[in-house]
């Protein structure tokens, strides 16, 4: 079963790395399909909607994939490749200001437009009146449960999801990149890097926990009033996906350390080990011979 699991993980990381566009986009299909599922037995659904699944799955295959794919080659070609701190907040901000908006604004229309099948008037009406409180706990720091995002972090955990199968491609194969990926992860677990890594993952598990007390709350108000209104579906299938996400990313994290445990540096430092150790034995062994004939010789005088 286990080489089931990793011969299909190894495909998939191959078609990642060579039809990046495509992947990504079934990618966000396959997991707006467990959001839309898991959103509606938590909504106490009994029978499964399929029509409202598949036009999900059909947003996240034709717009949410290829959306963040195309986007952070943009952002890329913008910021010219820089990867620095300043870069990478910078990018943070710019997304948020622009593609969290229309992210939200147009699954706010689709949902309501295509999904429920609504007249534009109403679905127009329900924009003004909920949009701003949707894109309001979007950008709502942390400051209770209900309003548990900082920044829309879709994209930016689509994107750390990818990394991190890029990596693992990189650990199951023996490429020249899998020498530079130990290096760097060398350096990362060497003097405050752990203690870095640890917060940022801790930090990523106290939001996902807090975006499930927010799916729990959500639920419970729809089991007091009968009935969701639209901005909270739009709220709980957002944060359902990116707890789920989170916790792909946390698992995908922990696969590359224990990879990364089990991987040997590399092939010539393994040699270069050997070799050093061997070169060490005969050493000892010519010391112990020279002492050895010095003391038949002082015997013998």
């Amino acid at each position: 079963m286990g080489s089931i699991v990793k011969k299909g993980l190894q495909q998939y990381l191959l078609q990642l790395q060579h039809h990046p566009l495509r992947t990504k986009a079934l990618s966000a299909g396959f997991l707006s399909a467990i959001s839309d599922i898991v959103s509606q037995k938590l909504t106490g659904i009994q029978k499964l909607q399929l029509r409202r699944l598949l036009l999900k799955v059909v947003f996240g295959v034709a717009y949410l994939g290829p959306f963040g794919h195309f986007l952070h080659i943009l952002l890329d070609k913008l910021f010219k490749g820089k990867k620095d701190t300043k870069t990478v907040a910078k990018k943070v901000v710019l997304e948020q200001l622009t593609s969290s908006p229309l992210n939200n604004l147009l699954f706010m229309v689709y949902y309501g437009w295509v999904i429920e099948a609504r007249p534009w008037k109403h679905v127009k009406s329900k924009i003004k009146k909920d949009y701003p409180a949707v894109q309001y706990a979007a950008w709502t720091p942390l400051i209770s449960p209900s309003n548990s995002n900082l920044v829309d972090m879709i994209p930016v955990l689509f994107t750390l999801i990818f990394a991190e199968m890029a990596l693992i491609v990189i650990f199951v194969f023996k490429t020249p990149l899998r020498k530079l990926v130990i290096m760097g992860l060398d350096r990362l677990k060497r003097g405050h890097g752990p203690i870095v890594v640890k917060t940022v993952a801790g930090t990523v598990f106290v939001v996902m926990i807090s975006s499930v007390y927010s799916i729990m709350k959500i639920q419970k108000r729809w089991i007091d009033d009968g009935d969701l209104n639209p901005t909270d579906q739009v709220l709980l299938s957002k944060q359902l996906l990116e707890a789920s996400l989170m916790g792909f990313s946390l698992f995908l994290a922990l696969m590359i350390d224990r990879l990364y445990q089990r991987t040997p540096h590399s092939e010539e430092e393994h040699g270069g080990c050997k070799e050093t150790k061997t070169k060490f034995l005969r050493m000892e062994k010519v010391a112990v011979q020279r002492k050895s004939r010095r003391w038949r010789k002082r015997r013998l005088h």
